[in-house]
C-alpha cells in the first residue's frame, strides 16, 4: 500500500477528505488504515512485536532494538507471501548488508510464525530480524500502518536514530508499489555518519520533505 510522502516538488499522492480517514488502496478497492502515522522528529512510538526461536515466541521491543544505539530501520508489509513483497524484502537486505555491525533493520509483516521463518529461510535474509504483527496488531496500531478490514499491516518504511527519534517515513498509497529504497538507505547512512555533519540539512528526507504530516491532512488512495 503505497503512501509515499513527497513535498509539493514530486509525485504527491496526498488529498484531504473532510471525513478526516487515511486510506490505502488496493485493486481498485480502498482499504481504511487505523491510528495516526507518528510525525517526524518526535520520538517514535513504543511497539512489541512477536519473533519465534525453536517454538518460543519472544518479544521484541523498540527498547530492545534502540539498545545499542543504532539507527534502526523498520520495514513492514501484510505478507511476505507476495511478489512485490519478496522483492521489497531481498533488495532492502541486499541494500542494508553494506552496514552490517552498524545499523539494526527490522521486518515486521502480518504473517504466522512458521511463514516468516520460511520466507527468511528461502530469501537468504541476513540484514534483517524477522517478526509477526499479527499477535495483538500492537506495531499497526501505534504507527497508523494497520488496515482496520483485514486487519493487516500496509507497506512502509520507517527509520529511527539511535535516540528513538523518527526521522523518515514512506507509506505506499498502492499495495503494489515499492517504496523508495534509496532515500531511506541514505537516511541509515546519514545517521551513521551524523557524527561527522554540522548541519541537519545535510538529511536526505529534510530536502525532499519525506515523512513531514500534519494532523489535518488526510491520505487517500
Amino acid at each position: 500500500m503505497s503512501l509515499d510522502q513527497k513535498n509539493d516538488e514530486s509525485d504527491v499522492q496526498e488529498t484531504t477528505e473532510s471525513v478526516g480517514h487515511r486510506y490505502v488502496n488496493f485493486g481498485g478497492d480502498r482499504f481504511k488504515l487505523a491510528g495516526c502515522l507518528p510525525k517526524i522528529d518526535d520520538l517514535a512510538p513504543e511497539f512489541t512485536v512477536y519473533s519465534w526461536f525453536n517454538g518460543r515466541r519472544i518479544e521484541i521491543t523498540l527498547g530492545d532494538l534502540l539498545a545499542e544505539k543504532k539507527p534502526l530501520l523498520i520495514s513492514t508489509f501484510a505478507s511476505h507471501d507476495t511478489p512485490v513483497s519478496r522483492m521489497h524484502v531481498k533488495t532492502l537486505d541486499m541494500k542494508l548488508s553494506r552496514f552490517r555491525q552498524q545499523a539494526i533493520a527490522l521486518q515486521v509483516s502480518s504473517d504466522l510464525p512458521f511463514t516468516i521463518n520460511r520466507a527468511f529461510r528461502n530469501e537468504e535474509l541476513t540484514s534483517f530480524v524477522g517478526a509477526s504483527d499479527y499477535y495483538d496488531r500492537n506495531f499497526g496500531k501505534a504507527y497508523g500502518v494497520l488496515l482496520e478490514d483485514p486487519a493487516v499491516l500496509a507497506r512502509a518504511i520507517f527509520v529511527i536514530d539511535g535516540d528513538g527519534v523518527l526521522r523518515h517515513y514512506q507509506l505506499q498509497t498502492d499495495i503494489t508499489a515499492e517504496p523508495d529504497y534509496d532515500l531511506a538507505i541514505a537516511t541509515i547512512a546519514w545517521l551513521i555518519s551524523r557524527s561527522d555533519a554540522t548541519d541537519d540539512q545535510l538529511h536526505p528526507s529534510a530536502s525532499s520533505s519525506v515523512g513531514e504530516d500534519s494532523d489535518d491532512e488526510v491520505l487517500n488512495a
